[in-house]
């Protein structure tokens, strides 16, 4: 959990995508794009591939970022590289506590979407709302 003062990019962060009829819950994962949410020994403790650091970057946006490789536009994760537009991604709200992770690099704008991977972001599509939370 994040402490007073203390900035996100201190901190784990974990995607899931918003809970089907089943109330199981897809992360972002690094080695597979997204997987069924594993849960360690505490409910905090996700495994190192659902670990996503968050990189402050250009205009408020942030680079999602796992082992050296950050979430891109150009294929699924590629080697971070400071101001490469298709990694710069923000966080908008879906509502009741969901948020879109939005990439504003080209037009239409393009949103993490747990069907294709990446997609013009539309407001109703289930697939494109994440639960963001900040994890140890």
């Amino acid at each position: 959990m994040r402490r007073a003062g203390e900035s996100e990019a201190n901190n784990w962060a974990r995607f899931a995508r918003a809970p089907r009829h089943d109330h199981s819950h897809l992360c972002l994962d690094a080695g597979f794009e997204f997987s069924k949410c594993i849960y360690g020994a505490e409910p905090d403790d996700p495994p190192a591939l659902e670990k996503w650091v968050l990189i402050p970057a250009a205009n408020g946006s942030v680079q999602i970022e796992n082992g050296g490789w950050c979430l891109d536009l150009n294929g699924f994760t590629s080697p971070c590289a400071t101001g490469d537009p298709s990694q710069q991604w923000f966080r908008t709200s879906a509502g009741n506590g969901l948020v879109h992770v939005v990439n504003r690099s080209m037009s239409p704008a393009q949103c993490l979407d747990s069907f294709w991977t990446f997609k013009a972001c539309t407001g109703g599509d289930k697939d494109q709302k994440w639960l963001f939370k900040l994890v140890s």
